[in-house]
């Protein structure tokens, strides 16, 4: 469909504008976060080959991620939310072998194709499961040493996204990290709606859930991310819980700057 409206530029502008509208509508006003959840059930049916994957752990952003939650070592146990096929979990646990790493994603279908994987690469300290974010209440407090979201909290309004930064506040023993679109903790807005996806004040938000923790948010280096958005608003946000992260970490993206 994309590229026949492509053939004729006037029609296509005027079809993202009104397929944009309708989001932005069903979203803030019908269905809230819930229509992410039912995109994100039905979008990938098809399983990722073994060439996808390869690229996507490839991808010059897990650099940042994964030392993020590295420098809350000693580390035991971490959650990721909207782990995908859990690529992130699994360089983890190449790092730290007896980690007991866990990760949900609402696709079934990436987390069959991840779990499928993760035997072949013989992971098994990796558990994924079906699981959305606004669903973490059955999780125990300080359950986790890290809670990690890597682009997955930019499909949650404000209807659900406070909600869910208390329960990973109330399960992490030691910090949070999320790599998501973000507006600098100087902006007076706490949401934003952008090229369909949400731009939250993650540095104010964390500030009121957590007074006393140490929070740092990094810009992305554009080279990082290509398109729009992560330009603009892209930022490794990392919450110290406890006080305890490694001082050293906490300049790690000075290299990429």
């Amino acid at each position: 469909m994309k590229a026949f409206l492509r053939r004729f530029p006037r029609l296509y502008v005027a079809a993202q504008r009104l397929y944009y509208a309708l989001m932005y509508f069903g979203e803030t006003r019908l269905f809230g976060s819930r229509l992410y959840v039912w995109m994100w059930r039905w979008r990938y049916r098809r399983p990722m080959s073994q060439e996808e994957i390869t690229r996507s752990i490839a991808h010059p952003h897990r650099s940042l991620v994964t030392p993020a939650v590295a420098s809350f070592q000693p580390l035991t146990s971490v959650l990721e939310v909207g782990c995908g096929t859990g690529v992130n979990l699994a360089l983890l646990a190449r790092r730290f072998p007896a980690a007991a790493l866990d990760g949900i994603d609402v696709s079934a279908q990436a987390i069959d194709t991840g779990r499928r994987w993760l035997r072949e690469q013989a992971l098994t300290t990796v558990t994924l499961r079906r699981g959305a974010a606004a669903d973490l209440s059955h999780y125990p407090d300080q359950s986790y040493d890290v809670t990690l979201s890597d682009a997955a909290l930019m499909y949650l309004g404000p209807d659900a996204l406070v909600q869910t930064l208390e329960h990973f506040a109330r399960i992490s023993r030691k910090g949070i990290v999320l790599n998501e679109w973000s507006l600098p903790a100087d902006d007076p807005r706490l949401h934003l709606w952008y090229d369909l996806h949400w731009v939250h004040n993650y540095s104010v938000l964390m500030r009121r859930i957590l007074p006393q923790a140490d929070i740092t948010a990094s810009a992305i280096p554009p080279e990082i991310f290509g398109g729009t958005g992560w330009p603009e608003y892209g930022a490794l946000i990392v919450v110290d819980v406890m006080g305890v992260r490694a001082g050293v970490q906490k300049s790690m993206l000075a290299q990429h700057s």
